[in-house]
């Protein structure tokens, strides 16, 4: 039985068929997957920024580029650079350089990186002057979840 619905622009009754309703139905229905895709996808990479030591091959695999060589220079606990690189980790929180506990960190970041050689993911984003990524000792250490592990930093959120 079709569905009777008032027109006030036409001044007459509009009859919507089965068919129509059908393909309403049928529209909303793919919009509805397609808004599903989408949050999957965003459920499955958000974490690689939150939460880069539990998935480690995905951060590999997603890196948009990769430096890899001798730290140069530290700057704080959560920022270093690679070949002159400087790279913000992506999970990391720590005190700014002008508080003692970001001085605590800025030196146990140093004592981590200290003569290794480190290799870094950078996932495209930018801090300021800074890369976004995720560093990794040789040995296979993340250094995010070292200084975590250490007490001397957070997790980002």
């Amino acid at each position: 039985m079709p569905v009777v619905q008032f027109d006030p622009r036409r001044k007459k009754r509009t009859v919507r068929t089965k068919k129509q309703r059908r393909s309403l139905r049928s529209l909303l229905a793919k919009v509805g997957m397609g808004l599903g895709f989408i949050a999957m996808l965003y459920a499955l990479f958000n974490p690689l920024k939150r939460y880069p030591e539990y998935v480690p091959r995905l951060i590999e695999m997603t890196a948009v580029q990769q430096v890899e060589g001798p730290v140069t220079h530290v700057r704080d606990g959560d920022t270093i650079e690679v070949k002159g690189v400087a790279v913000r980790f992506s999970s990391l929180d720590c005190a700014e350089l002008g508080t003692p506990a970001g001085q605590r960190a800025k030196v146990a970041m140093q004592k981590l990186v200290n003569g290794k050689t480190v290799r870094c993911y950078l996932n495209g984003g930018r801090s300021y002057d800074r890369f976004i990524g995720s560093c990794y000792r040789n040995d296979g250490q993340e250094l995010a979840s070292a200084m975590m592990v250490g007490g001397y930093c957070a997790r980002y959120w």
